[in-house]
């Protein structure tokens, strides 16, 4: 394999580039070791020491690192991996070993979340964030299906009406523009026009 390139990547960090394609990301330090130099070729057995004893390891404890600081999505922490300069295939690689060393789990992640989030967010919201951070739908159902067998609910509807409540909402004629701001501002919220009907309504029976 031919070193097309080597382009700094941060300090003290170099982007080696293989053949025309970005390979790996290294220390000044390593390219004096494994005598790396723009031109010159690098042979087999040095490419996979350097992808597998080199590169493989410091992206596991760069893992490691992340995961002791907060919890990571698997998506999530493939993406940091990838953004410090680790390939996607060694990225992969080293989400799936934090999976088994069970340092890594998106229903455990789904769960904390729902619970940490319950009562302030809708459902709709929560989900769309799960989503969003690359958690998988079936995944999200179950443990909203764990969070309601343990005898959790949320009241949609107590919650929309405690917002208007905040928006100075006391129910009554309002002009339809007027009325509009309300019902938009709990549609971004991830509240259904259902539920924001049902809160609306209970301004008129106070």
């Amino acid at each position: 394999m031919l070193v097309t390139k080597i382009q700094e990547y941060s300090k003290n960090r170099y982007q080696i580039w293989l053949d025309g394609e970005a390979a790996f990301v290294l220390y000044k330090g390593d390219l004096r070791h494994y005598g790396i130099r723009e031109g010159e070729e690098l042979g087999e057995a040095d490419y996979e020491l350097i992808r597998k004893e080199t590169v493989s390891k410091r992206a596991e404890k760069r893992a490691l690192h992340l995961l002791e600081k907060r919890d990571y999505t698997a998506a999530g922490l493939q993406r940091k991996l990838t953004e410090g300069g680790y390939s996607e295939e060694i990225a992969k690689a080293v989400v799936e070993l934090m999976k088994d060393y069970r340092y890594l789990d998106d229903a455990r992640y789904a769960d904390q979340y729902i619970r940490c989030y319950s009562g302030r967010k809708t459902r709709r919201a929560i989900c769309a964030k799960l989503a969003e951070k690359g958690i998988a739908k079936d995944v999200i159902a179950a443990a909203y299906e764990r969070f309601a067998w343990e005898g959790n609910e949320t009241d949609e509807e107590s919650m929309a009406i405690e917002l208007l409540r905040k928006r100075h909402y006391e129910g009554g004629a309002l002009e339809k523009r007027e009325m509009d701001r309300h019902i938009a501002f709990l549609m971004r919220r991830g509240f259904s026009i259902s539920c924001i009907r049902k809160a609306l309504a209970s301004f008129e029976g106070e």
